[in-house]
């Protein structure tokens, strides 16, 4: 398992375009290096302040890094375990009313494995499990879902193989048609439509009274 590292994450929503013009602050790590990071200008993204910050001199030789989560900043250590710290303090300009960080905000990272008995061990790692739970359900409901639509789609397949095969024995008869034989049939059977019809007609009027 992969130990925490320590993180500073900005409370307030970065809105931006943003002007940061004479802003300033300083951030030390584990290392004991302070860096100075001086801002100015107008910046349209959260990306863009990320970046002018990650290129500060000296920043990553005292491992720390800054990112965006969504739209709020943070920055990291980038070492592990208990021994990463972070700290923000000397804050100058808008910048903490920006991002929320506040003079004297700090973070350590969490040694998971150095008492692997703790409550913080196995609250990690119940979180871990109840993730893969959540993650395996969704990618199961999501399997059932998707076997319903493919039973639906092979359905409907099968009605259109049927249909087609349907269509094919319909045109081969009519392709494959004997017109001297059919004229013949149905001559036959127009004959015997008609016998069958005036044999009809004779008996309908038939009655006892007839005979008497």
């Amino acid at each position: 398992m992969t130990d925490p590292q320590a993180i500073l994450q900005g409370p307030t929503v970065v809105c931006t375009p943003v002007d940061l013009t004479g802003s300033s602050f300083e951030l030390v790590s584990e290392v004991a290096t302070h860096v100075t990071v001086n801002l100015s200008g107008t910046f349209n993204t959260i990306d863009e302040i990320r970046e002018a910050i990650n290129a500060t001199a000296g920043l990553s030789v005292a491992g720390i890094e800054t990112r965006s989560n969504g739209n709020y900043l943070e920055f990291i250590s980038l070492a592990k375990g208990g021994s990463a710290t972070l700290a923000i303090d000397n804050i100058v300009g808008s910048f903490g009313t920006v991002t929320g960080f506040s003079n004297g905000d700090n973070g350590t990272g969490v040694d998971l494995t150095a008492t692997p008995d703790n409550d913080l061990f196995y609250t990690a790692t119940d979180e871990v499990l109840t993730d893969l739970d959540n993650a395996l359900e969704s990618f199961l409901g999501a399997r059932t879902e998707i076997g319903a639509r493919l039973r639906t789609l092979d359905n409907q397949e099968s009605q259109n193989e049927k249909f087609i095969l349907d269509l094919q024995t319909t045109l081969s008869d009519i392709e494959n048609l004997n017109y001297a034989e059919a004229i013949s049939r149905f001559n036959i059977q127009g004959i015997a439509l008609q016998a069958a019809q005036q044999s009809f007609t004779r008996v309908q009027n038939l009655s006892l009274f007839n005979f008497l």
